[in-house]
């Protein structure tokens, strides 16, 4: 049928051409072409309705609503709260079992049937963002009944999941849930390595803390050294509620080497979280007190007052060594540790040289200092005046340094973020200083080495004691003169030599190490004889994760939805309209519209009725 349709409107428009002719000369050019033009018209609408030309058609129909539920599983939420709204909704959904979808998370998400949602549940975590966008993308509802207490274990940007609900236009219908997070208790300590000469303790400090007590609580803490519980104290709850409670406790091993001491906070009722209600602490204790030998040319009252402090210390064991007038070597201190050679120092922990020179020390001695601090030893040189003319400390110190006179009285600053500053007291002004200079370089074997020098304490801008690490050990160098001024000020004023004593023994202390070796054994290698500790670990995010029920008001607000107390969850259900009225666009066919078959019937009209009015047949 089509080619002959075809055939026969080529036909038509033909003629309707040939006959144009003849039409100019009875009727005129101008009606001529309006008869042409009519002709011409119903052509290409007789065309328009043959072809397979469509339009888009919108019409309005009624479809079910799409409506998801989703319930928080997870054992942050409330039981006994969710199943009361479960109940009631399970009752109120009957009737429209067919149009609904219901799924619970916690850290995944699964279906369930309408008659299994009361079933309790205790999942563990609670993936709140990603349960809401899975099932917004997945079902696309209308509307998304949200059951949860807002607890989000892998929470996701608002913005992003409020952006998605708009994009796929869904309601969200928030039923917020209380929480009911179990109590806990956490315990941490500072240090939990720490090593100590004999006759030393281990101060340690220790904090509780508690997360989700809705009172004030009491806790009992144990400390263990392995089956022996050695301390036992009650830790106040009254704070716990809202700050955690720190406290020191003091650890005295009995005898040397490795102790492993477990300190334990007894568990609250409901705590479902233990592995972080106990930590573990390593102790070393060496073999021996903290011995130090204190070294000087000719005897000069700073020698006389550390000497002084180091005796007064009952937990140093000293030897001091000076020059008589005639030369020789006058040796005293601790009986153990006489006769001193300055060649054998393995029984000693720090070596001090107060404003050393060359005539105070033979080579052999020299390369003794230097092979005892580079196996673990400290070393620590002051400077006078004569020392400095004399240039003594680079008996020890092979690197260049440069020293600057400072103006007398030279007050001292401490340098509070080092690691040695921060141990140390306010100090007095010195009789005299100098100012080191950084960065020096020395080479050795052919190579030349930066030696890096950490600052402690400063005068009018400039170094005066630096120290670094130079092998195993440490060295300290102190470039000021009369701290023995504090100590008789101190007589003076009538009080004990507090400034003074504190300054020296901090600084001994620092440049000790306790795993210095002990019977020969230079140095406890680092990684071995040591103790493993266990690490604490955290509760999981389920258990402590603060819920935030205002995120669903969020929600709903955002996307035009509302915000349900658990007892009107039934109600709402009653209320909602199950079907809704959308606008469908459909194509359909040109030949399915009135208008062309008028337009065509009017233009056939106007041509016969033009042609009869012109008296042609």
């Amino acid at each position: 049928m089509m080619p002959f349709f075809w055939m026969l409107t080529f036909i038509i428009a033909v003629v309707a051409f040939i006959r144009f002719p003849a039409l100019r000369r009875h009727l005129g050019a101008a009606k001529a072409t309006i008869l042409l033009g009519l002709r011409l018209a119903a052509i290409f609408i007789a065309l328009l309705l043959a072809l397979p030309v469509t339009f888009p058609s919108p019409r309005k129909v009624t479809q079910p609503a799409r409506i998801a539920i989703l319930i928080d599983a997870s054992q942050s939420a409330d039981v006994p709260e969710r199943q009361k709204a479960l109940k009631a909704l399970q009752q109120a959904l009957r009737p429209h079992a067919d149009a609904v979808t219901v799924w619970r998370f916690g850290s995944d998400v699964v279906s369930t049937p309408i008659p299994q949602i009361t079933q309790r549940t205790a999942e563990g975590a609670s993936r709140l963002s990603e349960a809401v966008m899975r099932v917004a993308e997945t079902m696309q509802p209308d509307k998304l009944v949200i059951i949860a207490d807002g607890q989000d274990t892998a929470s996701q940007p608002d913005t992003q999941i409020i952006a998605s609900l708009k994009r796929i236009g869904t309601q969200v219908i928030a039923i917020p849930l209380p929480a009911n997070l179990p109590p806990n208790l956490q315990v941490s300590a500072s240090p939990t390595r720490t090593t100590l000469f004999a006759g030393e303790e281990a101060k340690v400090t220790v904090q509780v803390s508690g997360q989700n007590l809705s009172k004030a609580t009491a806790a009992c803490m144990f400390v263990w050294e392995g089956r022996r519980l050695i301390q036992r104290f009650s830790v106040s709850g009254q704070r716990l509620t809202a700050n955690p409670q720190s406290f020191s406790i003091r650890l005295r091993p009995d005898k040397s080497g490795w102790h492993r001491y477990r300190l334990e906070v007894v568990p609250l009722q409901g705590e479902k979280w233990t592995d972080d209600n106990a930590v573990e602490i390593a102790v070393w204790q060496a073999p021996t007190k903290l011995r130090v030998l204190l070294v000087c040319g000719h005897p000069t009252f700073e020698f006389k007052f550390v000497k002084q402090a180091l005796e007064a210390e009952p937990n140093f064991e000293w030897a001091a060594v000076a020059d008589l007038p005639d030369g020789t070597r006058y040796q005293q201190g601790t009986p153990a540790l006489l006769p001193v050679s300055l060649q054998r120092l393995q029984p000693f922990h720090v070596f001090i040289a107060l404003a050393p020179t060359p005539a105070d020390f033979g080579s052999a001695e020299v390369q003794a200092v230097r092979q005892f601090v580079t196996n673990g030893g400290g070393l620590l040189v002051t400077l006078n005046p004569f020392s400095i003319q004399a240039q003594g400390w680079r008996l020890f110190v092979s690197a260049p340094f440069q020293l600057a006179s400072l103006p007398s009285p030279a007050p001292l600053t401490i340098v509070t973020d080092d690691l040695l500053g921060g141990r140390l007291p306010k100090l007095p002004p010195v009789d005299a200083a100098w100012g080191i200079e950084h960065g020096a370089r020395s080479e050795r074997q052919g190579v030349w080495e930066t030696r890096h020098l950490i600052t402690a304490v400063e005068s009018n801008g400039k170094p005066v004691l630096v120290w670094w690490q130079e092998g195993l050990g440490k060295i300290a160098f102190f470039a000021a003169d009369g701290t023995w001024r504090w100590a008789m000020e101190a007589a003076r004023k009538g009080e004990a030599p507090t400034a003074h004593r504190q300054f020296w023994r901090t600084l001994v202390r620092f440049l000790a190490d306790p795993q210095k070796g002990a019977n020969g054994e230079w140095r406890i290698a680092k990684g071995k004889r040591q103790i493993a500790l266990s690490v604490p670990k955290p509760p999981p995010d389920e258990w402590t994760k603060t819920p935030q029920p205002e995120r669903l008001r969020r929600w709903a607000e955002a996307t035009g939805g509302k915000l349900l107390p658990t007892d009107e969850a039934a109600a709402w259900v009653r209320q909602t309209r199950w079907t809704k009225t959308v606008t469908v666009t459909q194509p359909q066919p040109l030949s399915a519209m009135p208008l062309p078959y008028l337009l065509l019937l009017a233009a056939l009209t106007i041509e016969w009725w033009v042609i009869r009015r012109s008296g042609l047949p």
